[in-house]
């Protein structure tokens, strides 16, 4: 498999039509080298990730006291863009601690990854911009109409780095640069493996920026955009 191939397209690669492959192009992370055979030591957490409910990074109730904040020089250089962009945040949203949002976006990649996986569009929905959802989707309604199944096993995040902060009016967008270990493999209606290794750990990287209205009452951020690292 090509080393530029995306996660996404490596879910589904031989499979989807050109058209939805060239659709999602601007959504998805890439693969950047296999690692090491560690399938005995893996367990599949799918189910777990899906069950912790939707992403919160800023919750309602508790919001930080201004001493308690963690401090943005521990995640951006002072003086650059992503500084001001996340100290405009603090200063706009009393909800907005930094290394809460990074904990909470942690969390959700998994849940989105893995419930993707599992054709879960209820644990996805609250999770995803309606553009985003619908784009997730429509890969997933054209796996099932091919009786396909997709099994991943998320290992783990090896990185998650805050790349770029703003806020616009009311909308504040704050990207995240991801990279993971998964192992990923597509079945077809018969429970032949049709794409993927069941012994490799692939490296992902994905851009994924979350979005929140700072004046809404819902306190969940929302994937809005991903793009390839």
């Amino acid at each position: 498999m090509s080393e530029t191939a995306s996660f996404f397209e490596f879910v589904i690669l031989g499979t989807v039509a050109v058209v939805v492959l060239v659709a999602l192009r601007s959504v998805l992370g890439r693969k950047t080298g296999n690692e090491e055979e560690r399938a005995q030591t893996i367990h599949r957490r799918s189910d777990s990730a899906a069950a912790r409910g939707t992403l919160s990074p800023a919750p309602v109730a508790d919001a930080p006291a201004a001493s308690e904040r963690s401090s943005i020089e521990d995640f951006a250089e002072p003086g650059s863009d992503l500084a001001r962009g996340l100290a405009l945040l603090e200063t706009e949203d009393r909800r907005f601690d930094v290394a809460t949002f990074l904990a909470g976006a942690r969390g959700a990649y998994e849940m989105i990854v893995c419930a993707f996986a599992d054709d879960d569009k209820k644990a996805l929905k609250p999770l995803l911009t309606p553009e985003v959802f619908a784009s997730f989707s429509s890969v997933i309604d054209a796996r099932k109409e091919r009786g396909e199944k997709v099994e991943t096993t998320f290992i783990g995040l090896s990185e998650a780095k805050l790349t770029e902060a703003s806020l616009t009016g009311r909308i504040a967008e704050v990207t995240v640069r991801f990279v993971s270990e998964l192992i990923s493999l597509t079945k077809n209606s018969e429970g032949a493996v049709i794409e993927g290794d069941p012994s490799q750990v692939y490296k992902v990287t994905d851009i994924w920026t979350f979005t929140r209205d700072i004046k809404s009452n819902d306190p969940n951020w929302k994937l809005s955009a991903t793009a390839s690292g």
